[in-house]
């Protein structure tokens, strides 16, 4: 696909984005009559575009007739669309556009409902051809007040997008990487991708609009941490649990997150968890238990001791992190944190307060009007998760049966993996860690 395609893709998709709402435009460039050969062909590439989308990833194209009456059609369905819920879109989008425009040689309409999507027709063809027309924002007067340039920058400048580095072939990897994967996936709790842009060394990923960034400008913020009560707290490690299952059991592929930490789980408005930022993330044989990286890449204190030291990885290297990210979110602690004068360790701090009786210290102070069960349940889970021995680490469904059920007996959770432990080890062992330079990583 040429980089024209892909920005005039692009354009369609922020403007989608940003109403999600139904719109046509008729083009003044002629009309046909009822009954003629081209309504015939116009008709017939309408069907053949709402009963082939699904069957072709959510995009599809066709031709039909010869000379004058030939008609070119284009559907696209955008966000990693369910097939009923593809069909929905472009079943009602077509309606309303032989609706809105029953002659006209040209027209386009943007469903969006249940998702985003895109129907075209014309008697001409437009594929791979940047144009400017149509001009017009459909907006949603309940979203935006009014069309101005800078409500639109603020709009813009809250989408979520990753810049992938220019001048770096790890920014290249990630790039195929990440819209490979988030191609194939749909769940709530993961960020969807509304589409991307490829233009000379530039790769650029735009993600839904999550209006409220990331979990870290929260728990870790003097001012904002106060918003997230218990109640929002654990519905985010909930919500986290679920987009992980999904991506180790019920996707279409067996997924390895493998930079699982607070800045990468993204909150929408109504604080819902929602996971990003795949170009680390690896796939396995749905039969497979773990594999080997030729080089580590990450974040310290979220990586998990056979990642550091022998660089394995499985499905339980993600628990490990979730586990690290559970034990930050009840306490409001990064991994690593200064008590005085002393440098902690947030899953060596939390097993000495647990072993100690004294893990209620461990809570956020601003969550003691929350559930304590609750918050001591989710820091027993927490450290079942970050366990050093690999076996010892709960399945991902295990853990949301234990969020879920509380009825449910844990295991007893021996002494944690020592994040300053197996750190060590990768020193001594001359291990390194790739670190992500600044436009490498998620900006929201």
């Amino acid at each position: 696909m040429g980089s024209k395609t892909i920005v005039s893709l692009l354009l369609h998709v922020i403007i989608v984005s940003i109403t999600l709402t139904d719109a046509q435009t008729c083009y003044t460039t002629g009309n046909f009559t009822a009954n003629s050969t081209y309504a015939k062909n116009r008709d017939l590439v309408l069907r053949s575009l709402a009963s082939n989308v699904t069957n072709n990833g959510g995009f599809y194209n066709t031709t039909i007739g010869l000379g004058n009456d030939t008609v070119y059609g284009l559907v696209l369905c955008m966000a990693s669309p369910s097939a009923e819920n593809c069909s929905s879109c472009v079943n009602s989008a077509i309606q309303t556009l032989m609706a809105a425009c029953p002659n006209q040689n040209e027209a386009i309409s943007w469903g969006g409902n249940p998702l985003p999507c895109i129907v075209r027709y014309a008697n001409r063809y437009f594929l791979g051809s940047l144009e400017q027309s149509p001009n017009s924002i459909f907006y949603n007067v309940g979203i935006l007040d009014d069309a101005t340039f800078r409500q639109f920058e603020q709009f813009w400048s809250g989408l979520g997008e990753t810049r992938l580095s220019s001048n770096s072939g790890q920014g290249a990897v990630e790039f195929r990487n990440e819209v490979g994967l988030l191609a194939k996936l749909d769940h709530r709790n993961l960020v969807r991708l509304l589409g991307f842009c490829l233009e000379g060394t530039e790769k650029l990923l735009i993600y839904e609009f999550v209006p409220n960034s990331s979990l870290d400008q929260f728990i870790h913020d003097p001012n904002k941490r106060f918003i997230l009560d218990w109640e929002k707290r654990y519905k985010i490690i909930e919500g986290i649990a679920r987009g992980i299952l999904y991506l180790h059991q019920d996707s279409q592929l067996r997924i390895i997150h493998r930079d699982l930490k607070p800045s990468n789980i993204l909150l929408d408005g109504n604080m819902n968890a929602k996971i990003s930022d795949f170009g680390m993330a690896k796939l396995m044989k749905t039969d497979q238990t773990h594999d080997a990286a030729s080089r580590i890449a990450g974040t310290f204190g979220y990586i998990a001791p056979e990642y550091a030291r022998q660089r394995q990885f499985s499905v339980k290297s993600d628990v490990f992190s979730f586990g690290v990210l559970v034990l930050e979110i009840v306490s409001g602690q990064k991994p690593s944190f200064r008590d005085g004068d002393d440098m902690e360790h947030l899953t060596s701090h939390t097993w000495r307060r647990w072993r100690e009786g004294t893990a209620l210290d461990l809570i956020d102070p601003i969550l003691r009007n929350g559930s304590t069960a609750e918050m001591t349940r989710c820091i027993h889970i927490g450290l079942l998760c970050v366990q050093e021995n690999v076996a010892d680490r709960p399945t991902m469904t295990s853990v949301v049966q234990m969020l879920s059920n509380s009825s449910l007996t844990l295991q007893i959770p021996f002494e944690p993996a020592s994040s300053l432990s197996y750190t060590s080890t990768m020193a001594q062992s001359q291990l390194k860690i790739i670190p992500l330079s600044k436009n490498e990583i998620s900006i929201t």
